[in-house]
């Protein structure tokens, strides 16, 4: 699945499934939004993807704050293009991506 053009919002992107995803959604050509709170424990995933040839960008969000919640909505609504909302894209059995349902 080529995401080229696309700009995604991945939250709790600097560890763990949601790592992965911001990764895999970026070598696709997806503009990357990685949504986390902290700075500091983002930015070996904001170098991974870069080394990796992708674009990606930190955006503070703490979801349990809603002033937080909002500023990120401001950020992501003031984006040069607009954000896609997908889940996160599954591997079948044979290793091909798909958009998950």
């Amino acid at each position: 699945m080529e995401l080229d053009g696309k700009v995604c919002v991945i939250t709790g992107a600097n560890t763990g499934i949601g790592r992965v995803t911001a990764t895999e959604i970026a070598k696709r050509g997806a503009r990357v939004l990685v949504a986390t709170r902290s700075e500091e424990k983002t930015k070996a995933v904001l170098a991974d993807i870069a080394a990796a040839g992708g674009k990606a960008e930190w955006v503070a969000l703490e979801l349990g704050d809603l002033a937080s919640v909002r500023r990120a909505a401001r950020r992501y609504s003031s984006s040069a293009a607009s954000v896609t909302a997908s889940a996160p894209p599954v591997r079948d059995a044979t290793g091909s991506w798909h958009a998950s349902q």
